[in-house]
């Protein structure tokens, strides 16, 4: 709380010392700090909440207890000096009483200014002005008076503006709307003596609450819940209403300047087309949110009813579908086309517009269902991304641009496909391309090159993720090949691959080795991590190796220690800083769209 310092004037005696009362309170006042809230009249303004509608005013009344302090402490001082050590006792436990007393009163007033008290008392009011008028409206509307008006004026401290205004939001939102509803509105306008402008202006008022209640929604239905479709459809209920009661001539006269000042166009950011489409001729036409969806099959008949959208509705998860209908690009926020060489800016724009067109209108049902969508794979494969910068082998030999750009494009729309991407071309197809044998890049590369196989990369182990050079996972020398012994864990691609790059530590050089180890393979089993909570399209899986044998020829050759790892995690980690990126485009592209459409265009 802020404080003022409360000068007293100064003494009117040329010398020695005034022991009178005033001077006494003059002396206390000259060095105590009065907090303004004892000073001045105004406190501050509860914040604003609602029983159909709540308005807090911004100056709240704080009464005058009858205490005052300053005075008090003038007087007891005089007292003091002026009294017997017996007498002076019992001045200080009274002085001290009332004190107590004070602050018992300060805290008592604190208590009635809070902003949950003040919350309190508006509610009532909102509630005292809506169950009188409910008594009267519609049964009894021929004894609505301005009588009735001004005994509510003064029980609840409203003007009569604020009486219509509360009135109109609880018949918007709470009451059928139908023809009683339009003649209860009119006749509280005669009985209040409201005129047109004033009229306008509290429905102005309201629309403008519809609006930022409700805000602009979600362009695709499909990506709502139950109850969000609802809070649609009573959105678009209100937008009616208003609409209709804005060009009722008992309310608004039509062409008049007070008509021209309830702007529709501007608070709902609406053209003349979309009210037109909104504007209902019959009452009969507008029944709450109830008959917007009387009709409808569940969630899926209102997504039907609400939207035309050729995508689907997931009834099981319908949050999942948010990105179904990708956002376009809102904004090149890095500036990045400007970076970019022609051949890149190609790259970039094949890659968004396979991954709009083919990935995005399905790839919410697999996130749902936790699956991996293998039937992408073929339109993959035509994008030529996989093994990212290794040359030849049919490997798509991008530059680091080239393929942070694809990264960035697939992310954008979905990041389990980003990882998997990642996972397959710069984990297994570029340790296969950098550490691998000749031969062994000549019998694998081709195949995955084209996602007829998909790879694989099995480094993290259930004990070892972070620290992963500490692995624990065993690869023993055998006659003829290796047997490999372990278990690894979070490992993408893991339960469908073809093929899986295993770190292995070598028993007799306790260095690290990496093999080649193919689906089937006795002793090696991969077992899909249940429940994930993201990158659900992603197959990560526990693996385990028991006495798992692999022919010499599956020992990639390039691998001596972890450092060789190292060299492949140096530039798979620079591609997978690329996925963040992507994401967090995609998110803007999304948040632009939610924000810029008009709310009237959302509506049907």
């Amino acid at each position: 709380m802020s404080a003022r310092r409360v000068h007293a004037p100064a003494s009117t005696q040329t010398g020695g010392r005034d022991d009178s009362p005033e001077a006494a309170a003059a002396t206390a006042t000259s060095v105590l700090d009065i907090p303004e809230a004892l000073v001045d009249a105004d406190a501050a303004a509860a914040p604003e909440t609602e029983y159909t509608d709540v308005e807090v005013s911004t100056e709240v009344e704080v009464e005058d207890t009858g205490f005052q302090p300053v005075v008090a402490l003038g007087h007891a001082r005089t007292f003091l000096t002026t009294t017997t050590p017996g007498q002076g006792i019992i001045a200080v436990v009274l002085l001290g009483l009332a004190y107590a007393g004070f602050q018992a009163v300060a805290r008592a007033r604190e208590a009635t200014q809070t902003p949950q008290a003040l919350r309190s008392k508006l509610v009532a009011r909102n509630k005292k002005v809506v169950e009188e008028l409910c008594k009267l409206l519609p049964g009894s509307r021929g004894q609505l008076s301005d009588a009735t008006i001004k005994g509510l004026c003064r029980q609840t401290g409203f003007t009569p503006v604020e009486v219509f205004r509360k009135y109109l939001w609880y018949a918007l939102r709470e009451r059928k709307f139908n023809q009683d509803a339009v003649d209860d509105i009119v006749a509280l306008k005669v009985a209040a003596a409201l005129n047109d402008e004033q009229v306008a202006e509290a429905l102005g008022e309201r629309a403008q609450r519809i609006y930022d209640e409700y805000g602009t929604l979600m362009v695709n239905t499909e990506g709502f819940s139950t109850g969000g479709l609802a809070r649609k459809a009573a959105c678009k209920a209100l937008c009616q209403k208003v609409l209709y009661l804005t060009e009722l001539d008992a309310l608004v006269a039509e062409g008049s300047e007070a008509a021209k000042r309830i702007n529709l166009r501007v608070i709902f950011g609406a053209t003349d087309a979309d009210l037109a489409s909104m504007r209902i001729t019959t009452l009969e036409e507008v029944d709450l949110e109830a008959a917007f969806i009387k009709d409808t099959d569940g969630v899926e008949g209102l997504a039907r009813q609400l939207t035309a959208a050729p995508l689907g509705f997931n009834k099981a998860f319908p949050q999942a579908t948010t990105a179904a209908s990708f956002a376009k690009v809102a904004h090149d926020a890095l500036n990045l086309d400007a970076m970019l060489s022609p051949e890149e800016q190609a790259i970039r724009k094949r890659v968004r517009a396979y991954m709009e067109k083919e990935v995005a209108p399905v790839i919410a049902d697999f996130w749902d269902r936790a699956e991996f969508p293998h039937d992408l794979l073929p339109g993959f494969a035509k994008l030529r991304l996989s093994g990212g910068s290794i040359q030849g082998y049919g490997c798509s030999g991008f530059t680091l641009m080239e393929s942070a750009m694809a990264v960035i494009e697939v992310a954008r729309v979905d990041c389990s496909m980003s990882t998997f991407l990642l996972v397959h071309s710069y984990l297994a197809m570029l340790t296969i391309g950098l550490l691998g044998s000749e031969e062994q890049k000549q019998d694998l590369l081709p195949s995955l090159a084209r996602c007829e196989t998909v790879g694989c990369w099995a480094l993290t182990e259930p004990a070892y993720g972070s620290d992963a050079s500490s692995l624990t996972t065993t690869a023993t020398k055998v006659p003829g090949g290796w047997m490999i012994d372990g278990a690894k864990r979070w490992i993408g691609n893991g339960t469908f691959a073809d093929i899986t790059v295993v770190w292995a530590r070598n028993n007799e050089t306790n260095e690290v080795n990496a093999f080649i180890v193919k689906k089937g393979t006795p002793g090696f089993k991969a077992t899909k991590i249940e429940n994930k909570i993201a990158l659900r399209c992603v197959q990560n899986a526990d693996m385990t190796f028991e006495r798992c044998f692999v022919p010499d020829a599956a020992r990639l050759t390039g691998v001596d220690s972890f450092k060789d790892c190292n060299k492949v995690l140096a530039i798979s980690r620079v591609m997978v800083a690329w996925q963040p990126v992507g994401a967090c485009m995609g998110v803007y592209d999304m948040c632009a769209r939610y924000i810029q459409v008009p709310v009237f265009l959302l509506l049907w």
